[in-house]
């Protein structure tokens, strides 16, 4: 295959500006649209051991786990997840940290080229997570990279992610109702969407907690000849819960009784972890158990329970499970202080369960409601309505206050918090990818 070079690369800003306009001409394709795509790339997804990961809540910090897991085994490790809080660049990592400004413009170059020859074949122009796969995978061929964790972007069956044919595993995390315009209205209908990642022949280890789900993923296991491996939260004991981090013992199968620690507040990461080693060890005839701690212990994922700055946290929970998740973890972390809210939320999702969870189960001090940028943003007024009845019926103290957009909000909510008080950013992550670039932004003119 022969791919037409230019005389000129892009610049990295050149090439962002091509990916930001991708979604006004290129709309998603079908799988074979982006199997054609990695074909003239030269098939950079064979050959390498490849873990697929799919889910509703947890699935980048379980890709979060795995790679820094094998990076500890001393692997060379590639990890492509979705979406990016600040900068683009965090959706294609080579051992842990984001590709280069130029790498990811001579990626980008090179996917415009194969794009081109691709209409110029009767074929789509890959679509922009397509094509951010595509340079993904083409960056992770060129580095060397002896495994990916692959992050599937919506659903899994359909997911331009499942071209993928012979992954060493695949993990599907905890399923709940989400991105129903997409994957369907009910539970069952999600959980088939997800399960469209196993395949002949290759374990998967999956969350088992609802019934349901798990009925439909060992059926879809069954037929493909796929062991199912099932957690659930008796595959793990918290031991104890600090400011920093959790220490639990796990049991799955290996090192029963295992000791690990988390450098994570949250609760919820427990499930994460455990979903990860196990997944390691599905693919590894000997697994070394101190790789896996260290693995476990060193790894990052941001927007996840993350302490900011002193006192501040910043979570992504957008939709009812994965607020539920956060709440629990606010509970366990320093939960005699004085908490305040800063929130925000998407119109798709069903912000009035979120809103139901977060009056219901803490006794905020204060609450700042805020918009996101975007067409996507639920009016401020909306989210009012919906705290002021809440809040109502639960006798809830908080004060609730709306401001018009992030910066500003962020800037009230931080005179409000006292030196010894806990403010928590949940409701979006497009919301904690706004105050991570405000904190950015800020610590540069500092």
């Amino acid at each position: 295959m022969k791919i037409r070079n230019r005389e000129v690369a892009m610049t990295y800003q050149e090439a962002l500006c091509y990916i930001e306009q991708i979604p006004n001409f290129a709309k998603k394709t079908k799988l074979d649209n982006t199997r054609h795509m990695l074909k003239l790339l030269g098939n950079p997804q064979e050959g390498v051991k490849i873990a697929h990961v799919a889910g509703t809540n947890g699935k980048g910090s379980v890709c979060a786990f795995l790679a820094s897991i094998w990076r500890e085994r001393g692997e060379k490790t590639g990890m492509f997840t979705s979406p990016h809080l600040v900068d683009i660049r965090e959706r294609i990592q080579i051992d842990g940290r984001m590709v280069s400004e130029g790498c990811f413009a001579e990626a980008c170059t090179r996917l415009r080229e194969v794009s081109e020859q691709m209409m110029a074949e009767g074929w789509q122009h890959p679509a922009y997570f397509e094509f951010l796969f595509g340079m993904a995978m083409d960056i992770f061929y060129r580095a060397g990279v002896n495994g990916i964790v692959l992050e599937a972007g919506l659903g899994g069956r359909l997911d331009a992610t499942n071209v993928v044919e012979h992954p060493a595993v695949t993990v599907i995390t905890s399923i709940s109702m989400d991105h129903m315009e997409y994957l369907g209205d009910t539970l069952d209908a999600i959980a088939r969407e997800k399960a469209g990642i196993i395949k002949a022949g290759v374990p998967v280890v999956y969350w088992g907690a609802k019934e349901k789900v798990s009925e439909i993923i060992e059926a879809e296991a069954e037929k493909k000849h796929a062991q199912a491996i099932r957690l659930t939260d008796e595959n793990y004991e918290i031991l104890k819960i600090g400011n920093k981090n959790i220490d639990f013992c796990a049991f799955c199968g290996y090192y029963e009784n295992s000791l690990y620690t988390l450098s994570f507040p949250a609760p919820y990461q427990v499930e994460n972890a455990v979903l990860a080693l196990r997944a390691a060890f599905c693919m590894e005839s000997e697994m070394d158990g101190e790789s896996i701690r260290r693995g476990l212990l060193h790894a990052v994922w941001q927007g996840r329970m993350e302490e900011v700055c002193s006192g501040l946290y910043v979570d992504g929970a957008h939709n009812e499970d994965g607020v539920r998740a956060f709440v629990d973890a606010v509970k366990a972390n320093q939960s005699e202080k004085e908490k305040y809210l800063l929130f925000s939320a998407v119109k798709e999702k069903d912000c009035e369960q979120m809103v139901r969870i977060l009056c219901e189960e803490i006794g905020w001090k204060g609450v700042i409601l805020t918009e996101i940028e975007g067409s996507r943003k639920l009016a401020g007024d909306s989210m009012l309505a919906l705290f002021l009845q809440y809040m109502k019926s639960t006798n809830g103290r908080a004060r609730i206050e709306v401001f018009p957009d992030v910066s500003t909000a962020f800037c009230e909510a931080r005179k409000r918090k006292g030196a010894d008080e806990l403010l928590y950013c949940a409701g979006s992550l497009y919301l904690a990818g706004e105050v991570k670039q405000l904190l950015m932004e800020e610590r540069a003119r500092n």
